[in-house]
């Protein structure tokens, strides 16, 4: 059973990644690392969001693009309250280590009280 529960964890997570764009569109590649980035993912790679677009290769002005997105997006996820991250349980996967050497601690203060009992 807990085979079965940990098989569809597994699928339902694979779902709800979000895929590249497959456009040529460079705003839609620009919106795709801004959304990304606001949900706290690391900046992928040419080569992996190549890969994960099953193309053969990204374009650089497209992967320009992608990147011009997600530091937009960067700079309004290490805006948000660190703490307030850690209590609500959402991950944190390091992106905003370059920004604030504070942010990882506060989050791991946050995550902590989310199991302080009062």
């Amino acid at each position: 059973m807990k085979y079965i529960l940990l098989v569809l964890s597994v699928m339902l997570f694979g779902c709800a990644q979000t895929p590249p764009p497959t456009s040529m569109n460079t705003t839609d590649w620009q919106s795709f690392g801004e959304e990304m980035a606001l949900k706290g993912k690391t900046k992928q790679t040419e080569a992996s969001l190549a890969e994960a677009a099953s193309s053969p290769s990204i374009d650089a002005n497209l992967y320009a693009a992608y990147g011009q997105g997600y530091e937009v997006g960067k700079t309004q996820y290490c805006s948000q309250n660190p703490r307030a991250l850690g209590r609500r349980g959402e991950t944190y996967l390091g992106i905003c280590d370059d920004i604030d050497k504070w942010f990882r601690f506060n989050y791991e203060r946050g995550a902590e009280s989310k199991f302080d009992v009062r």
